[in-house]
Formats: structure tokens, sequence, C-alpha cells
């Protein structure tokens, strides 16, 4: 959706004006491109994925109260309608048949995938994942004979930096005990047969030389 409203286009402009004869858009108010860009916040926000983390469920209910309060932000923000090349206005008048959206699939050529299996439609969704109705599962589209999707990496970057940085701190134990003596070890508590009998005694730790 543009933030911008429309200005009379100048016969100069037509090579500008793109495909379906869009005029040149003049900038939004500030006040108004904030309405609108919540209202996308908020849409972005109710189908994102991190609503599966907090339990919610979507649901039609929630998908049409979304829709009509975008409505009523775009009617506030153009008070005589969206422009007829809009995609929004299309999507709200339901007319999208001809209309090419980045990230569309036909449902006719598009097959699930989960745990590298793809879902047939003549067989059930318990056929794969059991009969547990608390099971939960992320699944992804992709189009029919293109194969398996591309797996996410298991760790994000933060993740991978974290055992990065374990991994080193190991090996740079593992090069100071290599530079130790071989019978450094003598020296320490867990080495002493008498710890475990001192320890039940109750005279473990105790130094016979002064106090440093």
């Amino acid at each position: 959706m543009s933030a911008a409203t429309p200005d009379i286009a100048d016969e100069d402009d037509e090579d500008d004006e793109g495909s379906q004869g869009a005029p040149k858009p003049t900038p939004l108010p500030e006040q108004d491109k904030e309405l609108l860009e919540k209202a996308a916040a908020n849409v972005e926000a109710l189908i994102s994925k991190d609503m599966i983390a907090k339990g919610q469920v979507l649901d039609e209910a929630k998908l049409n109260e979304a829709f009509q309060d975008t409505m009523e932000v775009c009617m506030g923000v153009f008070p005589s309608g969206l422009p007829p090349w809009e995609p929004l206005r299309m999507i709200m008048e339901g007319d999208i048949a001809d209309l090419s959206l980045r990230g569309k699939m036909d449902k006719s050529d598009t097959s699930l995938w989960w745990a590298s299996k793809e879902f047939k439609e003549d067989k059930k969704l318990s056929d794969y994942v059991g009969v547990n109705e608390k099971t939960k599962i992320l699944v992804k589209l992709q189009k029919k004979g293109s194969g398996a999707p591309t797996k996410e990496a298991p760790l994000d970057e933060m993740g991978q930096r974290n055992l990065m940085a374990y991994y080193y701190r190991k090996q740079e134990e593992h090069k100071r005990l290599l530079e130790n003596e071989d019978d450094d070890y003598l020296n320490s508590s867990w080495a002493d047969p008498k710890s475990l009998k001192s320890a039940f005694n109750g005279i473990a730790n105790i130094s016979l030389g002064p106090r440093k």
C-alpha cells in the first residue's frame, strides 16, 4: 500500500506512471503515515509465527477484526477512497483474480511439507503426526514437484556466536591442562585418597601451616 495520495499527471509524465497508469503520488502527512504503519504492524504481529510460541490461535474472527480495523484506517487517511490501482483496494473489494501478489501460491499446485515429508491429499493429518490433539507442527508450503523445501539453520546468529565462544573456552582450557606437568593433578583435592574421610570427620580444608 502506498503511503501517498495521488496527484494529477501531465501528459509528459506518461512514461513514469507505471504499468497501470498510476500518476505520481505526493507524500502523505507524517501523522497519516504513522497510522498506516501502525495498522500494518498490527496485522503483521497477528499473523506472526511468534503467536505459536505464545499459544495464541489465529481464527477467522481475529482476521475479520484486523481487516475491519485496516479498512477504517484507510478510510480515515483516504476519505475519497483508495486509488483504483492500489493493491489494497483490490483486496478489500475482493477483486484479486488478476492481482499479482508476491508470495501468492495456488492451492491446486501447492503441497505441505513437514519433517521432510510431503503431505498427500488422500491421507489424513493424523497419518503423519499422530492423534495427539496437543501436537503442534510448523509446515512449509512448496510448489508441487519441486522437492522438499530448504532446511533452516538449527541455530540463529546469536546461538552460533554463543556456541563458538563455548568451544573457544573449552579449547583454551584444554591447552592449559596440556601445559601443566603430568603430576600437577596430585596437588588437587580430588586426588587425595583421604578426602572423603576428612569430609565426613569435618576436618577438610584444614591447613597445618600459617594462614596466608
